[in-house]
């Protein structure tokens, strides 16, 4: 349990290691309260990695920094490839479970990519988040467990060939080339396009972009890097303007402009995958 703050602002974590079967679908998980005396407004950069949120506390907005921000109750976010804003009022709480590729096609039974979805209209009964909040922190991971349990036993498994595809991906940080990638599979590139779409929702290359942006970010929160210009080379790009192109590409800012000492959001973040 790691908590931070005081009565007037602050928040707690609590991440336990996730059950060895549920690995295959679940890459990392985290319970979190937090608290503050003015609203809190987050951008959320994506990750290739589908979010649900499990709420308990009073409702987040969600939605993107253009548009009117919804209030789901606990929802389900598709792998998306842009940012997106989220906002709560004096608290909020909840459990967020990141979701392999597996794991975010068996609990959507489709690909949702760029989509956010309630837990409500993916099939989970509204008390739930009532369940969650007379809870214990332990107490919540087991309902949560029992609850994603339920949602794989009759899960739709992703083909051989995306799961083969986004394992190689996912293993060199998207730091490939999608031609090399259907060479090493045995497919054409084309019939690779046409499977990610269908599955996924994503093209191989946008996959990929987006898995190799999420170590960017990872790096530069952790503050793991000697300059901008050895992290280009070392994660795969031609050079720092490169990699600064992706960064804003997936931002809207470049990595010298980007704001990531966000307490909260170091801490989930820090969280192993």
């Amino acid at each position: 349990m790691l908590r931070s703050g005081d009565e007037t602002a602050g928040f707690e974590l609590a991440t336990p290691p996730v059950p060895e079967h549920l690995n295959r679908f679940v890459s990392s998980w985290t319970g979190y309260r937090e608290w503050s005396p003015a609203p809190v407004r987050r951008v959320e950069f994506p990750t290739g990695r589908a979010v649900l949120i499990f709420e308990f506390g009073p409702p987040l907005g969600v939605g993107r920094a253009d548009a009117a921000l919804v209030h789901h109750g606990g929802f389900f976010a598709g792998i998306d490839d842009a940012p997106s804003v989220t906002v709560f009022q004096r608290a909020q709480a909840g459990v967020q479970v990141n979701l392999t590729v597996t794991g975010a096609l068996a609990f959507a039974g489709a690909p949702l990519a760029r989509a956010v979805a309630s837990l409500n209209d993916l099939g989970l009964r509204r008390s739930l988040g009532e369940q969650l909040a007379d809870s214990t922190w332990s107490e919540r991971f087991r309902l949560v467990t029992r609850t994603l349990e339920a949602k794989f036993a009759a899960a739709r498994e992703p083909s051989r060939l995306l799961t083969w595809a986004t394992e190689r991906i996912d293993a060199v940080y998207g730091a490939l080339r999608i031609d090399d990638l259907s060479d090493e599979l045995g497919f054409s590139r084309k019939h690779l396009h046409a499977k990610f779409l269908d599955e996924l929702g994503l093209s191989p290359k946008r996959y990929a972009d987006v898995r190799r942006f999420a170590r960017v970010m990872e790096r530069l929160r952790a503050k793991s890097f000697r300059d901008l210009a050895t992290l280009a080379l070392e994660l795969g790009y031609s050079d720092q303007s490169h990699l600064t192109r992706e960064v804003k590409r997936f931002t809207g800012n470049s990595p010298t402009a980007l704001t990531l000492d966000d307490p909260l959001s170091l801490a989930v973040n820090a969280a192993p995958e």
